[in-house]
């Protein structure tokens, strides 16, 4: 039984889920951006391949009399005097096939219980009594039919996993539906999949499909969903009745929140009006059909986002509660897709919360990384932001003017930052994928295209001092005794080595690693300059600091804490290695 409630509320809700049954691989630290044709979370593919991974319990529909949820394997049922224990679908039929040769009837089936019952997202709830059952059944009434149920998957089926946060790699093999729809319904939007095509598909009528691309795989898709059953009149009559909100809005993006809070009224002298209680903008709609299939017009002419509604849709699915359109290019593009419900959409979320966080007292640059660490450029700079949408940067004796905004693009949260060719503040000007976010840090990234690196930048409330320089880390390096706080080679956490070993900077050059009596000694030095400091470091063949010989770029200098990081080149790996203060 396949029945749920909007699909985006929905989604929202599989949050609480944990993926832990699907075989996971080595992760792999890489160096390159996702490339184009794969999915995010909000992709209109994986939103489809969500929707046909939910729970089907249209089969045992017969026994429980309810289409939004199915009786967990095994149970048992009575017929007459005889006893059924059902322990999988094939079961169904000796029971039904008993029934019938003893003239018997579908009302003669009695459920022992307690029982199981498997909702579409996978959640169990024991049910104890026949009374209880036909309460679930009775709020299954009004729920929107999302399944998708005229095709199976032929698994396992293999994942590729790219989180962008991270940089790493990973492997995902699913085995059934369940599987698919917890992994796919936990996607971060930092991660980016693609599957491993060919896949085998099943259809309504038992073949078995060969399907090679993300393309076909959303066609067939399509294809099997397509409403083939909705007249003319039905859907003027959907659409006439009462008002609609946009549930989602897929154009070579998720643009869903553009439409928040906008009531539609669709009436019958073919006009539209898309309402949020302080702007109204007017359109016109029509239903027509084209070569048997029925077509959704909508055009608001140059009202902006509403614009870009402006299509003939082919209609997918239509309910009284839901209308799914989509719009398929002639030159490849991906498809569009439109999804009206009646449940009104709020304008809210983290974006919101990002703008109180940000205009809430002042910020300071604590980290920028473009090239090299560059934060010592921004030292002592203080960022206040305005309500209005403009920032202004100030350390006392300098002012710069710039612009920012918070959007939504794809259903990733960007900070919008425009300086200007002021600098070095020009080299903020981008939009920021926010990572973190809490009243006292902001933590982004902006990951450059063409097979470009990534930058980060990080806003907290502690002002910088203008002193990061090659001196000030002398004097740090000098000033107490220090132990390796973390260690990774190219990914791999060695930090246990060198647990025990207290580290002395010696203002001589000299560097000592204790561990009780034994002493290695080795050579320090400070190169460069605010910008591009590097900490050179050689304790010769001695194990195990013999690891720390190299040139480190230093990533961050604070009083007890020092980062650094050097990345090896002909693509080789990035290893890590932090200091901290006793």
């Amino acid at each position: 039984m396949k029945n749920t409630t909007k699909l985006l509320t929905l989604l929202m809700l599989l949050v609480v889920f944990q993926f832990t049954s699907c075989q996971k691989e080595e992760v792999v630290l890489i160096d390159e951006t996702p490339p184009e044709g794969t999915l995010t979370n909000n992709s209109p593919l994986t939103l489809l391949l969500i929707r046909t991974s939910l729970n089907d319990g249209n089969n045992d529909d017969f026994i429980d009399g309810a289409d939004c949820f199915s009786i967990a394997f095994p149970f048992t049922i009575t017929v007459g005097d005889t006893d059924f224990i059902i322990e999988n679908e094939t079961d169904y039929q000796d029971a039904i096939d008993f029934i019938i040769g003893t003239g018997g009837s579908m009302n003669d089936i009695e459920i022992n219980f307690p029982i199981t019952i498997v909702f579409p997202n996978y959640t169990e709830v024991i049910v104890n009594s026949q009374e209880e059952l036909n309460t679930y059944a009775a709020d299954c009434s009004d729920e929107i039919d999302l399944v998708i149920d005229c095709l199976n998957f032929v698994y396992p089926i293999t994942f590729f996993v790219y989180d962008s946060a991270t940089e790493e790699t990973s492997t995902i093999v699913v085995e059934s539906d369940e599987e698919m729809f917890l992994f796919l319904s936990n996607l971060s939007s930092t991660e980016y999949i693609s599957i491993d095509f060919p896949i085998s598909v099943e259809t309504e009528n038992g073949t078995v499909v060969t399907v090679n691309s993300n393309q076909e795989l959303e066609n067939l898709i399509n294809s099997c969903v397509s409403d083939g059953n909705t007249d003319i009149s039905e859907l003027i009559e959907y659409l006439t009745t009462s008002s609609w909100y946009v549930a989602y809005f897929f154009d070579e993006g998720n643009h869903t929140s553009d439409y928040c809070e906008y009531e539609f009224t669709f009436n019958t002298n073919g006009t539209v009006i898309a309402n949020n209680g302080t702007n109204t903008v007017n359109g016109n709609w029509e239903v027509q059909e084209d070569d048997g299939h029925l077509e959704v017009d909508i055009d608001f002419g140059n009202n902006i986002p509403f614009d870009e509604l402006n299509e003939d849709w082919d209609l997918l699915n239509a309910t009284m509660n839901i209308i799914e359109l989509f719009d398929e290019s002639d030159n490849n593009e991906p498809i569009d897709y439109l999804t009206f419900d009646r449940e009104s959409t709020i304008c809210e979320g983290n974006n919101s919360q990002l703008i109180e966080f940000l205009t809430t007292d002042s910020w300071y640059v604590a980290y920028y990384f473009g090239d090299s660490d560059e934060t010592s450029n921004y030292c002592e700079f203080e960022l206040t932001f305005n309500p209005t949408g403009s920032v202004i940067a100030s350390n006392g004796s300098d002012l710069v003017d710039g612009t920012w905004d918070v959007i939504i693009d794809n259903g990733i949260e960007k900070l919008v930052l425009d300086f200007g060719i002021d600098i070095p503040f020009d080299e903020l000007n981008d939009d920021w994928d926010v990572l973190n976010t809490s009243m006292n840090e902001i933590e982004m990234q902006d990951i450059s295209g063409g097979g470009g690196g990534t930058d980060y930048l990080t806003f907290d409330r502690t002002t910088t001092i203008c002193e990061n320089n090659g001196s000030f880390l002398e004097q740090v390096l000098i000033d107490g005794e220090w132990l390796v706080a973390t260690y990774l080679d190219d990914g791999i956490n060695e930090t246990n080595d060198y647990n025990g070993y207290i580290v002395n900077f010696i203002n001589d050059g000299n560097v000592t690693a204790s561990y009780g009596n034994n002493v290695l000694n080795g050579t320090w030095e400070v190169l460069g300059n605010s910008g591009s400091l590097k900490l050179v470091l050689d304790f010769g063949a001695q194990i195990p600091f013999d690891e720390f010989n190299d040139d480190w770029d230093v990533l961050d200098v604070q009083i007890d804490r020092v980062e650094l990081e050097d990345v090896s080149g002909g693509g080789g790996g990035t290893d890590t290695l932090v200091f901290e203060k006793i």
